[in-house]
């Protein structure tokens, strides 16, 4: 029937209107959907929440014609059904649309969809392959930096090269210092498993070529080529725990790993003394121990770990992809920065040309470099959204002080023991071994605690405090010092390096976007390694110009610099009996306990200022499900304070 007014006509003519609308739809969403997954048009939409910002990447979906107004405005029931059922569909393969490329964002990073127990995205035997593999590569990295050390003066007897000597760990410490930054965002572009393999391959030839090596100079190419391997060892081991265990469950593993990471640099200098004592040309084997571990971690990296999800371009594409600007400026940077650090007060004054020189040039590059971070590359090595959290201003600061004083218990106690208490070489490694405790307790307790409570910023808070007393204590030892004081303040200053060393990982990770946290990482260990460069070079300083002058007072007049000089590259002479008398010795052991305690009285203020820095870190929520978000989505919601990370911010 058709009524007076028409409007069944126009119920019928709006009906037909929906009908055509509902098919063209259904057209439009599936042909537009395939034709967008094909091209891989991608579009993000950011919502903002005060301070927070959420990103999400989706599909664009093509628009709906709307009905025209004009056709339905006197339609009846009829009409609103036909419109409803057309935005049921309509939202219906909306949402179908966004659930399927939810699915795809969210699933882990690396071993597939599957999440397993205790926050793992592996299966049990296959993480535990994978996790000893990533454990032992660790242990061989950090024990290079320091067996290495012990063997240098035997090395320079058989080379007959003493003058170049310092080189070899020069060089070392160059290239593992100025290529570990890269190793973040190389491996957001061709991948975590790929640059892994690639570090540890380049760490194992170097190895190799550095036992084998006939004479100095090629020494010290292999052992820049060993660095350049290492400098990515401890990046990429740290990450990849990051992609296969879940945030809340992280700190128990970095615990581990810091344990091991502590445990190598205690025992390389017992396992290069051993080495070097058994006979002539031994010392190689210093190097030839990292073989046959390096191999098996090699295979069953290879085997057992998954490949991590990566950009989908070609090898051409991810090449274009690198900041080569970036890239050469950070490495140029660092060479010219540390080579001074490195060499101010020792081997050259802090007043040579050579020092202020490259200082200079540093500082211009550095500017350089930041221009081009933040101004030219497209997809920068080090990204300057980074700089502006407080979190991770807070992280950065705490690690570089706290590598200050851990690299500094390594180097300097050893020679308190040797010089001021006169035990041996390996003696004092056994008298350092509570030191190793503290860190070892403490790395694994926190770890765990964290794990179990989900909280991190006290105990870091805690544990700065506590490697602020136990500075204090270690600045009153000398020789009247007994074995009970020595012990008890070595476990309580390890106990605050141990507590510290791997949250300030977990406090950084947590603050940032998943797309971030491989570069985060690399930084934040940049920062530490950085802050043991300058530790050593200003305690050593410290020691060199104050035990130098020391001595030029109580040597008699007229004696030879070079004497001086002996005495200060190898202190373990003024216990020789035949060369100097026991008021000599007394005097001797006396000038480097003052420059000793100079040196531990430093550290009090660098624990404190990392105890005043602890408080900028924030609480942020430790999720418990492995594997990100990809395309920078958020795990959780920001309640209070920063921008910009994937957790939530606790009060």
């Amino acid at each position: 029937m058709v009524s007076r007014d028409g409007t069944s006509e126009i119920v019928m003519k709006g009906t037909k209107i929906c009908g055509q609308t509902l098919l063209e739809s259904r057209q439009r969403l599936s042909s537009g959907y395939l034709n967008q997954r094909q091209k891989g048009m991608e579009t993000e939409s950011t919502e903002s929440h005060g301070k927070e910002k959420r990103t999400y990447s989706i599909t664009r979906m093509p628009s709906i014609a709307p009905v025209e107004e004009a056709d339905l405005s006197n339609a009846n029931l009829g009409t609103s059904t036909a419109i409803n059922v057309i935005e049921d569909n309509q939202e219906a393969l909306t949402e179908s649309t966004l659930n399927a490329e939810k699915e795809q964002q969210t699933s882990p990073p690396i071993a597939g969809d599957k999440i397993y127990g205790g926050g793992r995205a592996l299966p049990l035997k296959q993480f535990i392959l994978v996790y000893l593999a990533l454990a032992l590569t660790v242990f061989l990295a950090s024990l290079d930096q320091t067996i290495v050390s012990v063997a240098l003066p035997r090395i320079a007897s058989d080379f007959q090269a003493l003058s170049q000597v310092s080189w070899v760990g020069t060089s070392y410490l160059l290239t593992s210092t100025a290529f570990q930054p890269l190793y973040g965002r190389f491996s957001d572009i061709f991948g975590r498993k790929f640059m892994l393999m690639f570090a540890l391959s380049v760490f194992l030839a170097g190895s190799v070529l550095c036992g084998a090596a006939q004479n100095m100079t090629m020494l010290i190419v292999f052992r820049a080529l060993s660095g350049m391997g290492a400098g990515g060892v401890i990046t990429m081991v740290m990450t990849i725990i990051s992609d296969i265990v879940s945030l809340r469950d992280r700190g128990k593993y970095q615990g581990i790993i810091g344990s091991v990471f502590a445990l190598s640099s205690v025992v390389g200098p017992l396992i290069g003394g051993a080495f070097v004592d058994i006979g002539a040309e031994t010392w190689r084997w210093a190097f030839y121990v990292n073989v046959p571990i390096e191999a098996v971690a090699i295979v069953i990296v290879y085997f057992f770990l998954p490949r991590s999800e990566m950009a989908k371009d070609n090898v051409k594409e991810k090449f274009m992809k690198i900041d080569y600007a970036g890239v050469a400026l950070l490495v140029l940077t660092i060479v010219c920065l540390l080579i001074p650090t490195d060499w101010g007060g020792s081997v050259l004054p802090w007043s040579s040309p050579v020092v202020i020189v490259l200082y200079i040039v540093g500082v211009i590059l550095l500017a350089a470099f930041i221009f081009v971070e933040l101004r030219v590359a497209r997809l920068p090595v080090i990204p300057g959204h980074v700089f502006k959290i407080p979190t991770l201003l807070a992280v950065f600061a705490t690690t570089f002080l706290t590598g200050v004083i851990f690299f500094g218990e390594i180097y300097f106690l050893p020679i308190y023991f040797q010089v001021v208490q006169g035990v041996s070489a390996v003696g004092s490694g056994l008298h350092i071994l509570p030191l190793l405790l503290g860190q070892v307790v403490c790395s694994n307790l926190t770890g765990f605690l964290t794990s179990f409570t989900g909280h991190y910023r006290w105990t870091l808070i805690a544990g700065f405090a506590v490697m602020t007393v136990g500075a204090g204590l270690i600045s009153t030892l000398d020789e009247h010092s007994s074995t009970v004081e020595q012990v008890f303040y070595l476990l309580i200053i390890g106990m605050g390096t141990g507590a510290t060393m791997q949250n300030t990982l977990i406090a950084a990770q947590s603050a940032v976007e998943k797309k971030d946290m491989a570069v985060v990482t690399a930084i934040r260990n940049f920062w530490r390694t950085i802050g043991g460069v300058f530790g050593l070079a200003v305690c050593g300083a410290i020691l060199n110009n104050t035990v130098t002058g020391a001595l030029a007072s109580l040597l008699p007049p007229g004696t030879d610099p070079s004497t001086i000089a002996a005495l200060v590259a190898d202190p373990i002479q003024i216990h020789n009996a035949t060369r100097f008398g026991v008021s000599e010795q007394e005097g001797l052991v006396d000038a480097y306990v003052t420059s000793l305690k100079i040196i531990f009285r430093t550290w009090i203020g660098y624990a404190g200022l990392a105890t005043l820095c602890g408080f900028g870190i924030k609480q942020f929520e430790l999720r418990k499900e492995a594997g990100m978000v990809k395309g920078g989505g958020r795990r959780g919601s920001l309640l209070k304070g920063e921008g910009g990370r994937r957790g939530s911010l606790l009060k």
